[in-house]
This record gives C-alpha cells, sequence and structure tokens, in this order.
C-alpha cells in the first residue's frame, strides 16, 4: 500500500516592498511631514512600503542617480538632464520659488540676469543643480560660495563673507522662522525662478513610473494633496 505524506508548510506573509526615497527636507519639517503623507499613501496604492531617508543634496543625488536608493521625493522639472539614470514623473508635486536673502534690504533682485554687473558675493547649497547652472553664467566663479545646509548661508550672510544666499523659499522659511537670538535681520531682496517640481524614480522602476504619475493625479482630484499639506502644518 503506498502511502503518500504531505508536508504543511507554514503561511507566508506577502509584505509590501520597500521604496527608499530622498529628499535633503528634514522629516519634522512641514514638508517633510508633506511628503511622508503623500508618498506613504501614494506607494500603498500600488503596494509599496514607503520609507524616507534624508541627507544633503547632492548625496541625495548620488544616491538616487546610482541605485543604492529608489528615487527623489521632489526636484526641479529638469533634474534629470544632469543625472540620466533618474526618470521624472509627469505629474507635479508642486511649484516653488527660487530667492535670494541678505542683510542688505536695499538690493532688489529680479531673475538671474539681475545678478549681472553687481560685484556680489553669492552663496548657495551645494546639490541645487539650478543653482549650480546658472550661477556661474551671471556671476564670476570666483564670487561663488557653496554650502551644505541652509544654516550655512545664513551664518556667512551674518559675518559678512556673502552678499546674497541663493536657495528654495519653502527650505528657508522654516529655518528663518527658527533663528533666534540674531541681531542681524535676513531680508528676502528678489525672486530668481518660480520652478515646478516633480518626484523622480530610478530607471530600474520605469514600469513604475506611470503608474506614480496616475495615482498621484488621483489623489489631487480627490483633494487628499491639498489636506495633507493642511494636516502638515497643524501637526
Amino acid at each position: 500500500m503506498l502511502t503518500i505524506f504531505m508536508t504543511v508548510l507554514p503561511l507566508v506573509t506577502a509584505y509590501a516592498k520597500d521604496m527608499v526615497m530622498v529628499t535633503p527636507r528634514a522629516p519634522e519639517s512641514i514638508e517633510g511631514k508633506w511628503f511622508r503623507l503623500i508618498y506613504s499613501e501614494a506607494f500603498s496604492r500600488l503596494g509599496w512600503r514607503f520609507i524616507y531617508e534624508q541627507y544633503p543634496s547632492k548625496r541625495c543625488a548620488m544616491l538616487s542617480n546610482s541605485g543604492v536608493v529608489d528615487g527623489e521625493m521632489e526636484r526641479v522639472v529638469s533634474f534629470n538632464d544632469a543625472y540620466p539614470n533618474l526618470i521624472r514623473v509627469e505629474e507635479r508635486l508642486q511649484t516653488i520659488n527660487l530667492v535670494a536673502y541678505s542683510t542688505n534690504n536695499a538690493l532688489e533682485l529680479n531673475g538671474w540676469e539681475s545678478l549681472k554687473n553687481k560685484n556680489l558675493l553669492v552663496g548657495y547649497r551645494r546639490g541645487v543643480k539650478l543653482c549650480e547652472q546658472k550661477l556661474p553664467t551671471v556671476v564670476g566663479p570666483a564670487t561663488l560660495d557653496d554650502v551644505s545646509k541652509p544654516e550655512q548661508g545664513i551664518l556667512k550672510l551674518h559675518a559678512g563673507f556673502i552678499d546674497i544666499y541663493v536657495d528654495f523659499e519653502s527650505v528657508m522659511a522654516p529655518v528663518l522662522e527658527s533663528r533666534t537670538n540674531q541681531t542681524t535681520s535676513i531680508y528676502r531682496v528678489g525672486e530668481l525662478e518660480k520652478i515646478a517640481t516633480h518626484p523622480f524614480l530610478h530607471y530600474k522602476h520605469r514600469a513604475l513610473v506611470p503608474a506614480l504619475a496616475a495615482v498621484l493625479k488621483t489623489m489631487k482630484q480627490e483633494g487628499l494633496i491639498d489636506q495633507y499639506w493642511q494636516q502638515a502644518k497643524t501637526k
């Protein structure tokens, strides 16, 4: 008589795969909280678990372009011109302003061309590709000074090492609000460019790009993106 033995295997739980996305924005900032809400929901709908990691801007670009991480939460529309291994998700996240700050409120700037022939020492954050591309075309390379964090730009303004510091207004707002015991005022002296921002995924996830765009569009139509912004501001 033939006896058949059956082995009962334990059930294996199907966990969502991890999607590691990077940004220079601190997770406790308003935009950091906003990103977490947006991408946790968006990737959950696509069967992925969203992982938030923060690094300086330049390091984010190196990690995402090399495929060590899966993508960028937010970059300017032309970001992949310099990092070709990244694919832009064709659903705009938001529009942000690139702004100049100074301790001299007599300065008035409007657009990149307004920086020409002013003999200004200009600071900017390393890894902000738009600054790296545009600033050398309007001011001399010898007058440029890059920093790794916006706080360093503020310190250099206070010390008189630079005349203006250029960064995204949304990045600078919480930094300026958190300043205490500062005797020197920092002024917004002009807008250099208004830019659309998008998420970017490494090309290994190219099949996921249109799906993420569709989910983000649906979430906008549902009012979730605006709802999450209000939620991030009140947390």
